[in-house]
């Protein structure tokens, strides 16, 4: 028994199409596999039939069964090429009326007892096609039913004399074996619906196991980014808590270095002036320093939330650089900005930066130009702020808006190196994102952007001509 079912489970594993794959589509592997077994048991029977039929009832051969075997061997192969269980579905509930029809006219129309096999046509392609496939075939039966009632009703004796050439054994063998190929249809296919339950219910699992790695990695996640959030607060309180200490005993040091330097005016030797000089430079420069690292330690805990007109905040920005714009000789244009919701403060910090950034970093005699666009794309507004500068070289692009990073000689261009790592936390703080585009020589061009949820439509004013111009 064991050896049978072997080679049955080999058969109708190569009789499966190879497009399907039981692990990345279980139910149409299963639905397959379970009608390609039907296949298998229906030719078993068949098989058996035909023994049976010739062994007890030889006197009988109007059964159809060498046409019905034809026919179920003739669908495998179809079904093996095609890979299509709709055109093999059809094609055995046309072979199978093909079959079966002119055997009824034989043997009792209405009264045939082929008239059960062919009640297994629509339900055939109900299994292997659409479901209105089977209503189809239903309906072909039902026609087929109604023309041989015609028939009946005009030679309805003919019909009946037709069975009186069949002995009891003979139908005795045909309803035993019909109950018993319904029963193992109604098996095979309550197995495999078990095996597609089973499949489907060790998905369910393996998705339910999925989803609670996924709900630990996600509670993994968001303790993690409480930690990262705690330590980046502790970190600028730390920042702020330093550079506002240090500040008071930087204070010290330069005061008491003037000091010195007016006690002992005119006694001091050339060198020892020169180290007095390093020593009050370094401490401006720390002083610088402090206060960079304050604002960048206070970015994002201003107060001063409202609706921000950009084009008013831009003639503020440009009256604080008024004086880096004369002697630079730059020219600064715009075209019409939003309203944006947001710290005043903030806003006024991100300019200036990017502008000052555009003046200082200008290239010898060439007076900076800078061109200043905001455009609505999508669900955001995008800002370009472009210069004609010198530049930044490809492969230190991606440092820029690193804290404390520097591209230059302390000599050659002052700064903290704080500017750029404040605007990125402020557009953060925004919701925005910043990048740039440069090419060394040929002037560099800022890009952020802001969504529309802090942009305030209706409230925007500024020139009429759409352009702010210094």
């Amino acid at each position: 028994m064991r050896k049978i079912k072997e080679i049955k489970d080999r058969l109708a594993f190569w009789l499966v199409p190879q497009n399907l794959s039981r692990e990345k589509k279980p139910v149409e592997y299963f639905r397959v596999h379970t009608l390609v077994e039907l296949h298998i048991y229906l030719v078993f029977t068949i098989l058996v039939m035909i023994f049976t039929t010739n062994v007890f009832t030889p006197e009988n051969k109007d059964v159809p069964l060498l046409g019905a075997l034809l026919g179920l061997i003739i669908s495998l192969v179809l079904l093996k090429t095609t890979q299509s269980l709709e055109i093999t579905g059809n094609f055995l509930a046309a072979g199978w009326f093909f079959v079966l029809v002119p055997a009824i006219l034989q043997t009792g129309g209405l009264y045939s007892d082929n008239m059960l096999w062919l009640a297994l046509a629509p339900a055939i392609a109900v299994l292997f096609s659409e479901r209105r496939w089977g209503f189809v075939w239903a309906g072909v039966l039902t026609l087929f039913s109604l023309v041989l009632l015609i028939l009946h009703l005009q030679d309805d004796a003919g019909f009946k004399e037709q069975l009186m050439r069949f002995t009891p054994d003979y139908y005795f063998l045909s309803f035993t074996l019909f109950f018993a190929v319904l029963l193992g249809i109604v098996y095979i296919f309550e197995t495999g619906q078990a095996m597609i339950i089973d499949k489907l219910q060790e998905q369910k699992k393996i998705l339910s196991d999925q989803q609670v790695q996924i709900r630990k990695q996600l509670d993994a996640l968001r303790e993690a980014q409480r930690k990262i959030e705690e330590t980046n607060k502790q970190l600028e309180q730390f920042a702020y808590a330093a550079s506002h200490d240090l500040k008071e005993p930087l204070r010290m040091i330069g005061m008491y270095t003037q000091l010195i330097e007016r006690q002992l005016q005119g006694q001091l030797a050339e060198d020892t002036q020169e180290f007095m000089k390093y020593v009050r430079d370094g401490v401006g420069r720390m002083q610088r320093m402090l206060d960079d690292l304050l604002q960048y330690s206070r970015t994002g805990r201003h107060s001063d939330m409202q609706d921000n007109d950009l084009n008013e905040l831009l003639f503020t920005v440009l009256s604080n650089l008024t004086v880096a714009m004369k002697e630079s000789g730059a020219s600064i244009c715009s075209n019409l900005l939003p309203v944006v919701h947001g710290s005043t403060t903030e806003l006024i910090q991100l300019f200036q930066n990017l502008l000052s950034n555009a003046l200082k970093f200008r290239k010898p005699d060439v007076a900076p130009e800078i061109r200043i666009t905001a455009t609505e794309e999508g669900g955001h507004y995008l800002f370009r702020i472009e210069d004609n500068g010198i530049g930044i070289p490809e492969d230190q692009q991606h440092r820029v808006f690193d804290i404390f990073e520097r591209l230059h000689a302390q000599s050659d261009y002052e700064g903290s190196g704080i500017g750029l790592a404040t605007v990125r936390k402020i557009v953060s703080n925004l919701g925005g994102k910043i990048w740039l585009q440069s090419k060394e020589g040929e002037g560099t061009t800022f890009y952020f952007t802001i969504p529309m949820s802090r942009i305030r439509r209706g409230q925007t004013t500024g020139a009429a001509d759409g352009r702010v111009i210094a």
